[in-house]
């Protein structure tokens, strides 16, 4: 089996042929694309008849029901607007509203099997087992990566400077490993399921 990487940069598209694969997998996408319409089109273009596709989101979108979130992690409170703000300078929208990401494949032809939002919590401390396995991967990820993930982002176009970003991913940090916190807030993100079909 041989991978490649591929940079939906190219105003040519995808570097394959009409009719080529029957699945289409995309993941984690948000920051990476410009044209969403544009890039479903592809991936209509490149799927044979009948073939399948999977798209799998994590807005960083943070729900809580609890009133002092904000006062208390302040970080993870703001991330939303911190990535929307960097979105727009980037020119590639960081987040991404589900019902768009519908209409778009919807526009691109494809039927929609399932939409859905898969709640997943920030932290392990939950009494659901695959939950709680979900966000322990999770939380690894973030405390692992998020600071290289904001340099990337908020580099970009010199929207925030690398010590602007040591702080904010410090903070995130602190917030997530702050088990009072996340016991009292019980934050949690919504993964975005969708998949489909092309019928021609």
């Amino acid at each position: 089996m041989t991978l490649t990487w591929i940079s939906f940069t190219s105003p040519d598209g995808l570097p394959f042929p009409d009719n080529h694969f029957d699945f289409v997998h995309m993941q984690c996408l948000a920051g990476s694309v410009k044209d969403w319409n544009a890039l479903f089109r592809e991936v209509w273009r490149v799927l044979r008849p009948n073939g399948w596709f999977e798209s799998i989101e994590c807005p960083f979108q943070v729900h809580t029901s609890g009133l002092n979130f904000i006062k208390a992690c302040p970080a993870l409170a703001s991330i939303e607007s911190v990535l929307e703000e960097a979105g727009s300078v980037i020119g590639r929208p960081m987040v991404v509203d589900s019902n768009d990401l519908d209409q778009s494949l919807k526009t691109a032809g494809f039927t929609i099997e399932t939409n859905k939002c898969v709640p997943c919590p920030l932290s392990p401390q939950t009494p659901d087992v695959h939950q709680s396995i979900a966000a322990h991967f999770l939380k690894q990820a973030l405390l692992t990566d998020i600071e290289g993930y904001f340099a990337r982002i908020l580099s970009e176009g010199h929207f925030w400077d690398e010590n602007a970003v040591k702080r904010y991913a410090d903070a995130l940090k602190l917030e997530l490993n702050d088990e009072v916190s996340m016991e009292l807030f019980k934050p949690f993100i919504n993964v975005q399921f969708m998949d489909g079909f092309k019928i021609q």
